[in-house]
């Protein structure tokens, strides 16, 4: 009973090395497998391609650099067409003022 007991404890702990074993060939042979995808997906894109994409990521670069610019410059002209109006109210405010029918020469006859 306890020789045939004892051999059953050998018997498993070799088959748990021997599963053990077979789990690490199996890790190596999936992480060589995985080795080998990444290698090969680095591969995917041609020289080629990626020059070109190199090229059109430059030109939308500057694509970009430019849009900014206008938009800077579209601000800027609503600034100042906001000022022009502001500036037109007062200009019309100063020449229908009363003031200006007491004058000799009023500014709405010089303009």
């Amino acid at each position: 009973g306890a020789l045939l007991a004892g051999t059953n404890r050998n018997l498993a702990s070799a088959g748990a090395l021997a599963a053990g074993f077979k789990g690490q060939v199996v890790s190596r042979r999936a992480a060589e497998r995985e080795r080998e995808y990444w290698e090969r997906l680095t591969h995917a894109v041609s020289d080629k391609v990626m020059r070109a994409w190199g090229r059109l990521e430059q030109q939308l670069e500057k694509y970009h650099e430019l849009l900014v610019k206008r938009s800077e410059g579209l601000e800027a002209i609503d600034s100042l067409q906001q000022q022009n109006d502001e500036l037109r109210v007062l200009l019309n405010q100063y020449l229908s003022s009363k003031i200006n029918s007491e004058l000799k020469v009023p500014p709405t006859a010089v303009l």
